[in-house]
């Protein structure tokens, strides 16, 4: 799976802090333990480096915009850096200097792929995928941002 989180951290690598404060504000209070918990159960992929990889680009702003106390932001922190020693993650971040297409300015996940030309994104609303740009052309922007290109 790849993912681009414009605004926040992606879910598989929030700390279950991060993710309580972040749920906190926008859920009801009776749902905040729900949601927390679903996403603790899809974290458990990040464990089986054979079956499941995530590739993330986080955007600079997202890591300067960690709400929380000291001691949660810390902790944020170095989970990512944790994280992202397995062999099955990695985490790159995009520069403030990056331009984007208007189409990659919300979050969005690469499931997998329709064909070898065309790419799958995963909008978040929860309605429906939409395809969005050619695969090609993701991969040419995660790998910009890779070799510092971008």
């Amino acid at each position: 799976m790849r993912a681009y989180e414009p605004r926040i951290l992606p879910g598989l690598l929030q700390t279950e802090e991060y993710m309580r404060v972040m749920f906190t504000a926008l859920e009801r209070p009776e749902r905040v333990d729900q949601f927390v918990q679903i996403r603790m159960k899809r974290k458990e992929l990040l464990a089986n480096p054979r079956d499941f990889m995530l590739r993330t680009i986080i955007d600079t702003p997202a890591l300067h915009r960690i709400e929380g106390d000291p001691e949660l932001v810390r902790n944020q922190l170095n989970y990512l850096l944790e994280v992202g020693m397995q062999p099955n993650v990695s985490i790159q971040v995009m520069p403030l200097d990056a331009s984007l297409s208007m189409l990659q300015y919300g979050p969005f996940n690469i499931m997998g792929l329709l064909s070898s030309r065309h790419a799958v994104r995963d909008t978040k609303a929860r309605e429906r995928g939409d395809l969005v740009f050619e695969a090609e052309q993701w991969a040419e922007f995660v790998d910009g941002v890779r070799d510092g290109l971008i």
